[in-house]
């Protein structure tokens, strides 16, 4: 195995984790940095998540290591297409792509509300990228 790629990627994806909470905002002006697409930023954040955790997989030289790599990012990858289409949704309410214009249009009425019926479908995404109750058959 290639142990210095392989320390590395999970520590890369641990950085990858943290600038993804440096692009979240505290509140309407809180953020450590605005970006005008930050929904997109997000976005290949996670991405490049995804490929640390195959990669990680990969330079352990491990069959069965690289097999579950794949099949972490496939999963990741299908769960990211149903969140880019939620997120899409919401940007074209509130026409951009920055979270604090997610803020400011949250100030006159709650997305929450308006997008009630599609939290149970988040909901369960959620259940699923946590391999939890309903979802955890495949390692039972």
């Amino acid at each position: 195995a290639n142990s210095f790629f392989f320390v590395a990627m999970p520590s890369l994806a641990g950085a990858v984790c943290y600038t993804f909470w440096m692009n979240s905002i505290w509140g309407p002006s809180l953020s450590m940095f605005d970006v005008e697409y930050n929904i997109v930023y997000a976005s290949l954040l996670s991405i490049l998540f995804g490929l640390c955790v195959m990669l990680t997989g990969y330079f352990s030289k491990n069959k069965y290591s690289v097999m579950a790599g794949l099949r972490a990012a496939i999963l990741m990858l299908n769960l990211e297409i149903f969140l880019g289409i939620v997120f899409l949704n919401v940007c074209f309410l509130v026409e951009s792509f920055s979270f604090a214009a997610f803020a400011v249009y949250q100030e006159i009425f709650w997305l929450i509300f308006l997008f009630f019926f599609l939290l149970s479908n988040i909901l369960l995404v959620f259940l699923l990228e946590v391999n939890r109750t309903p979802f955890d058959l495949a390692e039972a």
